[in-house]
């Protein structure tokens, strides 16, 4: 791709969109493909139309034309809506039910649940990310974790028991690494 171009038709119409295009796709193509748009009154401002050897996308879609109108096509559709759903399903909060003092997390380990226990204090912060129970590769720890990506783009990993102030010093006392009570934690022999 040559990068975002303004066409004869955008300028006519004064359009606010960016057209990326590939270098072999001359401006005949794309000014009548944006006509084509336009006629479908599928195109408004801040969109963005890629045309490449591949096909053509509006905003990120691929479409195509029959007789003369835009058709969004259902199988990357599909998909689009399958990876919208994975993204909101990461912006959600795990489910817990109170018990007394206790408030027990459920989370997933692939295709099992797996339930947690905090304090009923802890709720908001366990509630700031989607804790999963992942198992390193050295070792056989498993652990309560968040994956996320830095500002560099690289992953990085908090454990619930940093993330609730206790860190790799401290140790479950009852030896269940699931329950995060304040009553269970407690510093490793030897660490001051």
């Amino acid at each position: 791709m040559s990068g975002y171009k303004k066409s004869r038709v955008a300028r006519l119409y004064n359009l606010k969109v960016k057209v990326r295009v590939a270098e072999e796709v001359n401006e005949d193509i794309i000014d009548n493909i944006l006509t084509a748009l336009l006629n479908n009154d599928s195109l408004k401002t801040g969109d963005c139309v890629t045309i490449g050897c591949k096909g053509i996308r509006l905003n990120h879609t691929p479409i195509k034309f029959e007789n003369g109108k835009v058709v969004k096509i259902d199988s990357f559709q599909k998909h689009y809506q399958k990876v919208k759903e994975r993204k909101k399903h990461k912006q959600q909060t795990l489910p817990y039910r109170v018990s007394g003092d206790i408030a027990i997390f459920t989370t997933r380990q692939k295709d099992n649940s797996v339930e947690f226990i905090v304090d009923k204090e802890d709720i908001n912060k366990v509630n700031e990310h989607v804790w999963t129970y992942h198992k390193f590769k050295s070792g056989n720890d498993k652990y309560l974790v968040y994956r996320y990506k830095d500002a560099e783009g690289k992953w990085k990993t908090l454990s619930l028991s940093s993330h609730l102030g206790y860190g790799k010093d401290y140790t479950h006392i009852n030896g269940n690494p699931l329950d995060f009570r304040k009553e269970n934690m407690r510093l490793k022999k030897g660490i001051k």
